[in-house]
């Protein structure tokens, strides 16, 4: 399946949001500086990866400045194939 960046960014900003217990999330914060750490991004990446049905790797979270660039990496990652590091469930 297929998502928009939108689609993708709403449900990083829904699941952050609940993670963070955060009203005030932008996709242009950071998501440590929001007060994040590596507990709370295995969550969320749980969280995402769920409801996406996508591989979620945990390096995502540390090597991208802000949520609105996660999600951007995550539609990326997933409509270039395999040699990404987000994949489909059960893609190899």
């Amino acid at each position: 399946m297929s998502y928009s960046v939108s689609d993708i960014q709403q449900v990083i900003m829904d699941v952050l949001s609940k993670v963070l217990n955060a009203t005030d999330l932008q996709l242009s914060d950071n998501f440590f500086a929001k007060g994040g750490n590596s507990l709370a991004a295995v969550i969320a990446i749980s969280e995402i990866a769920t409801r996406l049905n996508m591989a979620v790797p945990i390096s995502a979270f540390f090597t991208v400045g802000t949520i609105g660039d996660l999600a951007n990496s995550l539609i990326h990652d997933s409509a270039v194939g395999d040699d990404m590091p987000v994949r489909l469930h059960g893609t190899i």
